[in-house]
């Protein structure tokens, strides 16, 4: 508790101070007494100025008032208190070990969710790894027919489905078939709804995701069911354009290896 006095100190003003505070600490816990205080006082001088004494070390005195000998500076703690302090300090253990409890599983969840999510984004890394090896292999030996073969997919999407623009000022209208072809030495994705050709590692997969941690999922290079077709017609068929090219490859290797 802190007591405020106002204006002069006196001793019949520190015993106000002193009766009142017991008057509320008795009114909590009847019988309660007071040991020990700490009182700050503030002196003015005759022209009503602030001052303080202080040590030779130049800090603020400090008096004290010792007990007399033989007088009881604080009360002895009574069994049913120790019994009651010693109760709330194995609660207190007892709530602290079961923070910490909770604390490792949450640690060991977070721990596993990240692990999950790094598990996922690698698997998804490795399909398109998988996509990028099998266009890099095809358009090494058969570049032309590739780009031919692929847009051959995306006609026969567009015309199974014949997308339409979903909403905007061109709600309705046919959506323009995109295009694959080679361009400056590099595979290209050409659309009417891109300014550029977007330069691509394979017609399948882009490299946005969407979702997270296991939902994560790899997306197409658009959203419209007709191209989400197409990518499945250009997935199976880059399949058989791969069986085609290793059919002479492998067989050349046997001839070779007859030769030798």
């Amino acid at each position: 508790m802190r007591i405020k006095i106002i204006g002069e100190i006196t001793e019949a003003r520190l015993a106000e101070a002193l009766q009142k505070a017991l008057e509320q600490y008795r009114a909590v816990k009847p019988g309660a007494q007071i040991f020990g205080a700490n009182l700050y006082l503030q002196a003015f001088d005759e022209h009503g100025e602030a001052f303080e004494v202080g040590t030779r070390f130049g800090n603020p005195l400090m008096i004290t008032l010792k007990p007399e000998k033989g007088t009881v500076v604080k009360p002895a703690i009574s069994a049913e208190a120790h019994l009651r302090r010693e109760a709330e300090k194995e609660e207190q253990e007892r709530l602290e070990q079961q923070r910490e409890e909770q604390r490792k599983i949450a640690q060991a969840e977070q721990v596993a969710w990240l692990k999950s999510i790094k598990e996922k984004d690698d698997e998804l890394r490795k399909i398109v790894q998988i996509e990028d090896d099998v266009t890099a292999f095809l358009l090494k030996y058969i570049p032309d027919r590739f780009c031919t073969e692929m847009n051959h997919c995306i006609d026969a999407s567009w015309q199974e489905l014949k997308p339409t623009r979903p909403n905007g000022k061109r709600k309705g209208e046919p959506v323009t078939k995109p295009r694959v072809a080679i361009s400056e030495g590099s595979l290209k994705l050409f659309s009417e709804d891109r300014k550029h050709p977007l330069i691509i590692t394979n017609p399948i997969w882009s490299r946005r995701t969407s979702g997270f941690g296991e939902n994560m999922k790899l997306e197409p290079y658009w959203a419209n069911e007709a191209w989400r077709l197409a990518a499945q017609k250009m997935k199976a068929r880059m399949a058989e354009l791969v069986d085609e090219v290793n059919s002479p490859l492998k067989a050349q290797e046997t001839d070779t290896r007859e030769e030798d």
